[in-house]
């Protein structure tokens, strides 16, 4: 046997379980036990059956449970009256099946196949006797055919509800059947047993085996000879086979040769026969019902045609298709057969009918019930399985109420009618009886889990939900349940459903609609789509279907109808889109739950998508543009769609304005999707060469063998899927290779074998999809009305803020014609009452009402405006008027109403205002999250702040993600609602300029500009003021004669001359000012400033004519001379040239172009009137053609004007396009080419905050005429001039950008060769006349600058910004410049003292002014360099020059030029860099010689690292070797980039070096002793760190005088434990006052705080002497482990530290603490207030013994004193105390203690543990306690006396006073125990020199620092002296002898221990200076001696000797060679 089936059987209850197994079950009442045996004898029966075992599963088990259950009910008035027990498999258990739940009662039998279980007879009758049924029924399948089944039961008085053996013998097999229907004269069809005969008495006694073995075939020789004599079509059958197995159907002698095998492996052992096949016939059954008293009932007639491959899949009742009279034959036939054989029980018989002839043909007997018998119930009214019950308890069939009831007999009825049945009921002879006709028609469909799309293929798996929805006519049970499933041994078959009507049609019509509302999802396929389609089929509904219509059907691949191609396609993309974002989400939450940083990117908004479905390819993209909005697009074409996740995990989808419901789930085929009920598959890429298993099988054996060649569609291999036989087909022709062994069981997915293919080309691949999606409308309803448009286009707008995607365009574009349209605040007023019209009170909304009224008939006047203050008085007047009680509430209420009218207080812009506003918030409040931060640093900080709701995070990061988007829509929004009044934004533009990343930089950049145009603005309104009649702006105007009035108006204009403020433009804005005083001085003002400083003085002439205003004026050509002539050398020699020539200019201001020819034919005539005037000769010099004309074009609508300058180059043509124009005609031309003019200047007015546009028109003399030059556009001619733009014109494709004040101007070109984008800016440096300036705005300078000069600062000022305007394009891709050249000209002519800061005058002599003037010139640019050339270097400036003119500076009048070459940003110098070593291992070497020296630098001098920048590879070596280290909070130190990680890993992990070694890593991990925020308090904290240590390695301590007294007394008193902290440097109190510590007042600086909290440590002063100091952490500390994101499994850990235990890392820390220390020859304080060492598994693993000896080296080793003190309320034991004893270094380490301090080995708890057991305790009570001693006695005598209930009795007394007793003794001995822990118990036992009070202990350590270190350096010295052989205590002991021995101690023994005494002795060196000689001359004789020692030492003597003498002084030398000679002497 199986191990399975050795189980032994386990017994389980129900859920409505009603009693126990092996007796009367207590929840079954006695009376319903009672009823039911009355019920048996009553009607004429037997055996009452109480319990029945049934031995069957799935579908069997739940239609018996549920047709007793109903009957029960209905007879007993309980449905529980009969016990039902059910057999449970492990693999039904599993799927959680449905005939285990309802069951009264299950046992547990073996799994696996069913002979192990539901067909083992044995086991079934254990499982009988077990459970002591009455009773077993065995269903249909499994044991329901197997006669020993029967005769086994009947042995033990067990009834089986079935036939007797002998009949089911006879008819169950197949050839006796037919045998026995020839005998019954029942036609058959011809078949290999036709000629065999047997006579009818013979039927009930086996039939011979010699006339058996005659009807059947057994081999394929012998099969094939049978089908040659039936005929073909023929079909092979196994006897004992059923359900579809062991029948195959052959059309030829090679189909037999193939199948015959394939017959005989599906049923073994069975006998085989041949049958012929009757084709085009019907399947039709007889339900036969025989009692055991030889009745037998015909129950009508069903149609079983519609087959597939022979198994049923529909069924209906009664027999349509044949006359009446044939049925009445058929029945007559069916019941002669069951009485030949003595039938009991329910049968079927079943008949082949031919409707072309009309005869029928016996085919089979099913001794058993069948799956169909509902649809004989449901039209014959008759309960079958309860009739089978009734028939097993004996009673006759014409007893049955149901029975009479269908013969039409009296006292019949239902079986609540048995009563009376039993008393009135006669028999009746049932072959005359006729029963009563059917009622109605019923149909079947058999549901089970077979894939029509891959050959009816069972699957088996989880059932995730199984919904049906019953109707009036429609019934359905099923054998699983949502949540069940569906196993491997299951039947296919699971649920069966039922559909009745009047007639055919109408339940054929109730089927399909019955069949729509089944609702299956989960990993099985079922065919219920596809019996749709049949039921639809127009054979079926005109009955002409036949028992091969289905296969037929199946073979011309009819298949169930598909969703429509688009539909699956979306719904597929869809589905996927959204399991990934799921998975997407999930990992990302996953990520931050464990505490790693997420990888940067979450691909949430954009996904490509390919799915193959039947065949073709379909490649879709697909766009979120919100959480459930899509947009997808194929081949141009696009669809959107909305899809909302339901509970169950389906998606509801909507599309075209209709909802549709999609499931999927995934197969080893790909993914099946259930749309609206119907089923498509997205197919995995299919590769032909895996042979795989598609679902959980067992493969039989193979058909090929292995290595042999397949042609494609041809079977491979036979598999057993869920009870049936199936061959696998080869995809492909090719060589097979198996990699499964026969036998063997597959899952899913699991590779079967290999296939060479012969052509892999012409493998079927899918064929991409070029066709595009249907048109489509939205996916739901859009309405027309605007607030509706409005909200939407705000709801994508919000969308695009959140990260998703959208048309920025179009929504924009909608969102402004929403805000613009006058109708939107009264739709949304409407919307808004509406809401609240219900809830408002009466009259409020009576009046809002009447006051709205009055405008809604007029609402569509586009010139109405919305009432908002009349509505917003309605509501303010309401609320005034309210109880203070309701005011709250009604506030709330008509919250919505008043911030609407508010909103449009303003009208629609301020409405418009308020959306932006809110929009812009939303986009600054993520990502000013990010400005500026790194992203892992940001997320790291949100995952602390959203703990609970992570998927916050996950919102914010999709929303950063989409910054390019958001940015988009921001700049949108900008130019289209902020820019006409960018004032009103002027809080939030700020924001977006200070944004600070790469990514914000066109934003910043923009909101600058804005920024700039609300200045401008300011600027316009202050230079009107400023120009105003002074009354208007001063105290004393109105007194102020007409002179002083000129002279200040011409003060105020030439303030605005010479400005550095950007004025030209908020001037031109002023020209056509309605005051036309304004207006003359604006004009004049500009002019001056446009030809400064070559304008003639006073020739500004101004005319009024009627077209316009005409100014004209006069200036030199002499600069513009120059200016041509000069060189580009570093320092230029001026070139002085006298050469000047009068030239003049005019400006004429026009409102409109047509009258520009009148205005320019005038203006020519004034000036040539005026220049005659001053020209001598009166004659024009028009060769030059020097002269300016100027146009400016006003007023705000000019149709150039309306020309906005976008950007957009095409209306920039078209603007120069039409003002050239008119320069062409020839009458305008020629006049202005004759009058000498060779520039035009136009200028354009704009509207209120742009700048005005500029073109400059040159004479062509090739065109011959004015033409416009681009180069020079934007910039007015005389400017164009200086700044040398000629230089320009090589390059093509020149960019220009204007700096935000448009003050500097930017060239961006590409140079040839290599593409290097550069940059030239150029501008004009104007400078002040003033201090003060126009508006005071030049004076704002930082401090630094006031000591440079003039000039200086005025360069500078140009300077900074620029480099701001670089930084602001440093990311834009069309402006950002590789290199960049500024050039700077000076206007303004400048002197030798503007040159120098004010406070250094020079003094130059004559004829050195040249030299002077280079000098000057080279300092002042090296300075200016000084302050910016780092950030020039890091914007990429490469060059900078100054150009400047020079007067009254004799030989060094003339142009300068300085030309700046910036190379490093520290210097402007050139360095060529030698390269003779290039990147290899020679940086390796080199490396590691730097780390060779810089660790051995550690242990010879001070070292510290200070990381200001990033420190990658062997600096982050250098950073630990050098051990202290100081790092600045943004920079790094690791060993490898990020990047360069993340390509090793494979994946991104790291998202920045940070990540990985900034101080979040090594603060916390003991590389990094200190933190800082910049590179100022990381300088201080060096200086600081330096004030501690030592000049020198062996030099003095740095000892300052102390600000801290020393005596002071310690204030801070520890309340229930030490703080260390508070100890070291004291607190401040609740009050503020301060309560010091041991040390001096803020001098205590902490290191390696952020690493193992559990000690601290750092350096601080006592009276002014530096010490190193170790404390404790008493509180728990929690240690962060943070997750390692290169280990995807990895968690954030955080370990709780207990306070006072040292762990592994704070031991290793105390460590490094002391080695820096004893490096730094610091003295050491550790207080001392350990428990002990964590011990555990995982301390032990990480070193802790490690650590803990490494700190008892380093105290062994330390030089410097060490006071180990416990401090008030510490304590130190056990392994604690040992480390730091003072035996480790005696000669250094001192031990004190605080008064209450604690010290021993264990603590007091554990140390009676084990000195004071609970034996002891007894013991001491017993010796101790009187009452104790005297109930001792007593028990003596007791036990003396032989009194037995005495000694008991005292006994108890005794354990009673003892056990009252032990909690006293035990808090006696834990006080005697702490008594030996005391301070003076250590003081006394030695092991501390001395108790120390807490309050006293810093004067006291102050003075025993003080004393040690004065010894310690006096010790240096001696040692020094005497050599290394000298001991630290030999010489302390020396010290003292010297110092008894002295005049100073007096004799005295206690003078040592005085401190005054020994400092008076040691600070005077002649007390023991013979002494230090002496040791001198034994160190050097002792050296002698060892030269003496050695003969070849002593030879080289003279020679040392010699040299000695040659480094000695001579001096010295003499007076040494004079000692040695008397010596010699």
């Amino acid at each position: 046997m199986l191990e399975a089936q050795r189980r032994p059987l386990t017994v389980g209850v129900g859920r409505h379980s009603n009693g126990h197994i092996n007796g009367p079950n207590p929840l079954r009442s006695p009376i319903a036990v009672a009823e039911v045996s009355d019920f048996c004898y009553a009607l004429g029966g037997k055996k009452p059956i109480h319990s029945i075992l049934i031995a069957n599963n799935g579908m069997a088990a739940v239609k018996f449970i549920c047709s007793v259950r109903a009957w029960a009910y209905e007879t007993f008035g309980t449905e529980k009256a009969i016990l039902l027990v059910a057999m449970a498999t492990p693999e039904d258990m599993r799927i959680n099946a449905e005939h285990i739940r309802i069951a009264d009662q299950f046992i547990e039998v073996p799994g696996g196949t069913n002979n192990n279980n539901y067909a083992n007879v044995q086991l079934i009758v254990e499982t009988a006797e077990i459970t002591n049924v009455d009773a077993v029924w065995p269903g249909w399948g499994h044991a329901s055919e197997i006669p020993e089944l029967p005769d086994a039961l009947t042995d033990k008085g067990i009834i089986f509800l079935g036939p007797p053996a002998t009949s089911m013998a006879a008819l169950g097999d197949k050839i006796g059947s037919s045998l026995i229907a020839q005998a019954a004269e029942v036609p058959t069809l011809p078949w290999s047993g036709s000629h065999v005969k047997i006579p009818p008495d013979s039927c009930l006694v086996s039939i011979p085996d010699d006339i058996y073995c005659k009807a059947c075939v057994y081999t394929t020789e012998e099969a094939i000879a049978s089908c040659q004599v039936v005929g073909y079509p023929a079909m092979i059958k196994a006897s004992w086979g059923g359900g579809g197995k062991g029948i195959r159907k052959v059309h030829n002698d090679d189909e037999v040769r193939a199948l015959f095998k394939q017959v005989q492996g599906e049923v073994p052992g069975s006998p085989i026969f041949i049958m012929k096949v009757a084709s085009q016939s019907r399947h039709l059954e007889v339900q036969l019902l025989c009692d055991q008293y030889g009745n037998v009932a015909a129950l009508h007639s069903r149609d079983c045609s519609v087959q597939r491959r022979h198994q049923k899949i529909i069924e209906e009742g009664p027999i349509t298709v044949a006359p009446l009279e044939t049925v009445k034959k058929l029945e007559q036939a069916a019941r002669r057969l069951a009485k030949c054989v003595n039938y009991v029980g329910a049968a079927t018989v079943e008949y082949l009918y031919s409707m072309d002839t009309g005869e029928y043909y016996f085919l089979e007997l099913n001794p058993r019930l069948q799956v169909e018998h509902p649809v004989t119930e449901w039209i014959a009214e008759v309960n079958l399985p309860a009739a089978q019950v009734a028939v097993g308890m004996g009673i006759p069939l014409w007893q049955i109420p149901e029975i009479r009831r269908f013969y039409g007999m009296e006292h019949s009825g239902g079986y609540d009618a048995w009563r009376r049945t039993s008393v009135g009921a006669t028999s009746f002879d049932f072959d005359k009886a006729e029963s009563t006709r059917p009622k109605g028609h019923c149909v079947a469909v058999r549901v089970t889990s077979e894939d029509p799309d891959d050959g009816f293929k069972p699957t088996s798996g989880k059932v995730q939900e199984l919904n049906f929805k019953s109707k009036p006519n429609v019934w359905a049970y099923f054998s699983v349940k949502s949540g069940g499933g569906i196993h491997e041994f299951s039947d296919s078959q699971f649920g069966h459903v039922f559909a009745f009507g009047e007639s055919r049609a109408l339940a054929i019509a109730n089927m399909v609609l019955g069949l729509k509302e089944i609702q299956i999802r989960g990993e099985i396929r079922t065919n219920v789509d596809y019996t749709i389609d049949l039921l639809h089929a127009s054979d079926y509904k005109d009955n002409k279907i036949h028992t091969g219509w289905l296969d037929s059907r199946i073979a011309m691949r009819v298949r169930a109808e598909r969703p429509p191609w688009y539909l699956s396609v979306v719904g597929g993309a869809l589905y996927k889109a959204s399991a990934s974002s799921v998975a997407m989400v999930s990992e990302y939450v996953g990520y931050l739950e464990k505490g790693q940083i997420p990888p940067k990117h979450i691909s949430l908004v954009n996904s490509h998508i390919s799915l193959n479905i039947e065949g073709s390819k379909y490649t879709i993209d697909m766009v979120r543009g919100g959480p459930g909005s899509y947009r997808l697009r194929m081949n141009e074409s696009e669809v959107e769609v909305e899809i909302h996740t339901l509970r169950d995990g389906g998606l509801l989808m909507q599309l075209d304005g209709n909802s549709h419901v999609i499931y999927a789930e995934e197969e080893a085929a790909g993914t099946r999707l259930l749309i609206d009920g119907r089923t498509c598959l997205l197919q995995n890429d299919h590769d032909p060469s895996k042979l795989v298993a598609e679902t959980p099988c067992k493969l039989l054996r193979y058909l090929v063998s292995d290595g042999s060649h397949v042609d494609a569609d041809t079977p491979y291999a036979e598999v057993e899927v869920m009870k049936m036989c199936m061959p696998l087909l080869s995809p492909a022709s090719g060589i097979i290779q198996f990699k499964m062994s026969e036998g063997q069981a597959m899952q899913a997915g699991e590779l079967i074998a290999r296939l060479d293919l012969d052509d892999p080309s012409a493998v079927r691949k899918a064929e991409p999809f070029h066709g595009s999606f249907p048109i489509l409308g939205p996916p739901t309803a859009i309405s027309g009305k605007v607030h509706q448009r409005c909200a939407a286009s705000l709801n994508a707008a919000r969308m695009i803020l959140a990260g998703y995607d959208h048309n920025i365009d179009e929504v924009v574009q909608n969102l402004l014609n929403c805000l613009d349209n006058p109708e939107l605040p009264f739709l949304q007023w409407q919307e808004c009452l509406s809401v609240l019209a219900t809830r408002l009170p009466k009259d409020l909304r009576f009046e809002l009402e009447s006051k709205f009224k009055g405008y809604k008939g007029i609402s569509s006047l586009q010139s109405l405006d919305f009432p908002a203050k009349v509505l917003r008085g309605v509501l303010e007047a309401h609320l005034s008027s309210c109880p203070d009680k309701e005011k709250g509430a009604q506030e709330r209420l008509v919250e919505p109403l008043l911030s609407l009218v508010k909103s449009y207080e303003g009208g629609r812009e301020s409405h418009a205002r308020v959306i932006v506003q809110a929009l812009f918030e939303e986009y600054l409040s993520v990502e000013e999250l990010f400005s500026d931060n790194i992203q892992a640093d940001v997320i790291e900080h949100l995952r602390l702040q959203y703990k609970k709701d992570l998927l916050k995070i996950v919102d914010i990061v999709l929303s950063h993600q989409g910054v390019k988007g958001k940015n988009k829509l921001i700049l949108r929004l900008m130019d289209k609602l902020v820019y006409p009044n960018p004032a009103a934004y002027r809080e939030k533009l700020i924001r977006f300029y200070a944004l600070n990343h790469t990514i914000y930089s066109e934003l910043a950049l923009k909101a600058s500009q804005l920024l700039e145009q609300t200045k401008l603005s300011e600027l316009r309104s202050s230079i009107a003021r400023s120009l105003s009649e002074l009354e208007m702006f001063t105290e004393d105007g109105e007194s102020m004669d007409t002179p002083k009035r000129k002279i200040a108006m011409n003060e105020r204009m030439e303030d605005l001359v010479s400005t550095p403020l950007a004025v030209e433009d908020a001037l031109v804005g002023l020209f056509d000012h309605s005051d036309h005083t304004l207006q003359r001085r604006v004009v004049e003002t500009y002019v001056r400033r446009l030809y400064q400083p070559y304008l003639v003085k006073g020739s500004v002439r101004m005319q009024w004519h009627r077209y316009g205003l005409i100014a004209s004026w006069e200036f030199l050509e002499e600069h513009i001379e120059r200016n041509n002539a000069s060189e580009d050398h570093m320092l230029d020699k001026p070139l002085v040239e006298k050469h000047t020539e009068r030239k003049w200019g005019a400006m004429v201001i026009i409102k409109s172009l047509q009258f520009l020819p009148m205005v320019i034919n005038a203006a020519l005539r004034e000036t040539t009137h005026n220049t005659h005037g001053t020209i001598p000769d009166g004659s024009i010099e028009t060769a030059s053609h020097g002269n300016m004309m100027h146009i400016a074009l006003v007023g705000i609508n000019n149709q150039m004007s309306l020309l906005q300058d976008s950007g957009d180059e095409d209306q920039a043509q078209e603007r120069i396009y039409k003002l050239a124009k008119i320069l062409k005609e020839k009458e305008v031309g020629s006049c202005l080419h004759t009058a000498g003019v060779g520039v035009i200047s136009c200028i354009i007015q704009r509207d209120e905050g742009r700048t005005p546009m500029r073109h400059s028109f040159h004479w062509s003399t090739e065109k011959l005429h004015y033409d416009e030059e681009p180069l020079f556009r934007h910039l007015e001619p005389p400017l164009s001039i200086y700044l040398e733009l000629d230089k320009l014109k090589g390059y093509e494709n020149i960019k220009y950008t204007p700096s935000r004040d448009r003050q500097w101007h930017l060239y961006t070109v590409v140079d040839k060769p290599l593409p290097i984008q550069r940059m030239f800016l150029r501008t004009l440096v104007r400078q002040p006349t003033s201090n003060e300036g126009f508006m005071g705005l030049d004076t704002v300078t930082i401090r630094s600058q006031l000591a440079m000069s003039f000039t200086s600062r005025s360069i500078l000022r140009s300077l900074m910004t620029a480099l701001e305007e670089l930084e602001l394009h440093v990311h834009s891709a069309t402006i950002k410049s590789d290199l960049a050249h500024m050039y700077l000209y000076i206007l303004r002519e400048q002197q030798i003292d503007d040159l120098v800061p004010f406070s250094k005058k020079v003094e130059i002599d004559a004829g050195q002014e040249e030299a002077a003037v280079e000098m000057i010139l080279e300092e002042m640019v090296r300075g200016i360099h000084e302050f910016i050339g780092v950030k020039m270097h890091r914007l990429g400036v490469c060059e900078w020059e100054v150009k400047l003119w020079m007067t009254s500076a004799g030989q060094a009048n003339g142009t300068w030029r300085v030309v700046v070459e910036n190379v490093t940003g520290h210097t402007c110098t050139v360095h060529i860099v030698g390269k003779e070593d290039g990147l290899g291992v020679e940086n390796l070497s080199g490396s590691g010689a730097i780390a060779s020296a810089y660790s051995r630098a550690y242990k010879e001098t001070f070292t510290l690292t200070y990381v200001t920048g990033r420190t990658v590879g062997i600096g982050a070596y250098l950073a630990r070797l050098g051990m202290r280290c100081i790092q600045r909070l943004d920079q790094p130190i690791i060993l490898t980039g990020f990047s360069a990680l993340n390509k090793l890993l494979g994946r991104e992990v790291y998202s920045s070096h940070m990540q990985l070694g900034g101080p979040k890593i090594m603060a916390t991990n003991g590389v990094v002793h200190l933190t800082v925020s910049d590179d100022l308090e990381g300088v201080s904290a060096i200086l600081k760190w330096l004030s501690f240590v030592p000049p020198y390695s062996g030099g003095p301590l740095p000892i300052l005088t102390p600000s801290d007294p020393p005596e002071r007394t310690v204030e801070y008193l520890p309340e229930n434990s030490c703080d260390p902290r508070g100890a070291i440097c004291g607190v401040v109190d609740g009050g503020g006052k301060w309560l010091g510590g041991m040390f001096d007042k803020d001098s205590f600086v902490e290191t390696l705080e952020g690493w193992a909290r559990t000690v601290v440590t750092g350096r601080a002063k006592l009276g002014g002497i530096p010490v190193g100091i170790v404390a404790v952490e008493t509180q728990t500390v929690m240690q962060v482990i943070p997750a390692d994101p290169g280990q995807l499994d990895s968690h954030e850990r955080v370990v709780p530290q207990a306070g006072q235990v040292w762990f592994p890392d704070s031991a290793t820390k105390t460590a490094q603490a002391l080695m820096d220390f004893n490096r730094e020859e610091l003295p050491l304080f550790i207080l001392a207030n350990w428990r002990g060492f964590s011990g555990g598994q995982r301390d032990l693993f990480e070193g802790i013994l490690q650590a803990g000896s490494t700190i008892v080296e380093n105290l062994r080793t330390y030089k410097q004193p060490v006071f180990v003190y416990i401090p008030m309320m510490g304590e130190l034991r056990g392994g604690a105390w040992v480390v730091v004893d003072s035996r480790i270094n005696s000669d250094h380490i001192e031990m004190y203690a605080e008064r209450t301090a604690k010290g021993n080995v264990l603590e007091p708890e554990g140390m009676i543990e084990i000195k004071f057991r609970t034996k002891e305790l007894l013991e001491c009570m017993g010796r101790l306690d009187q009452k104790l001693i005297d109930l001792k006695a007593k028990l003596q005598e007791a036990k003396s006396a032989g009194t037995h209930t005495t000694f008991e009795s005292l006994q108890q007394q005794i354990k009673a006073r003892e056990k009252q007793l032990l909690p006293v003794y035990t808090q006696i001995a834990t006080k005697f125990a702490e008594l030996h822990d005391t301070s003076l118990r250590m003081a006394a036992k030695g092991v501390i020199r001395e108790v120390v009070d807490w309050s006293n202990c810093r004067s006291f350590f102050y003075k025993r620092l003080h004393r040690r270190v004065v010894e310690a350096s006096l010790i240096k010295t001696v040692r020094d002296a005497a050599g290394d052989q000298l001991s630290h205590k030999s010489a302390m002991d020396l010290m003292k002898k010297w110092f008894s021995d002295s005049k100073i101690a007096e004799g005295r023994d206690d003078a040592w221990e005085e401190d005054e005494v020994f400092f008076t002795w040691k600070d005077d060196p002649t007390n023991y200076e013979e002494n230090l000689q002496e040791l001198r001359a034994q160190k050097v004789l002792l050296q002698l001696s060892k030269i003496g020692d050695s003969q070849l030492d002593l030879q080289a003597l003279p020679q040392g000797l010699a040299a000695l003498l040659h480094k000695v002084e001579p001096s010295s030398r003499a007076q040494l060679v004079d000692e040695l000679r008397k010596v010699l002497d």
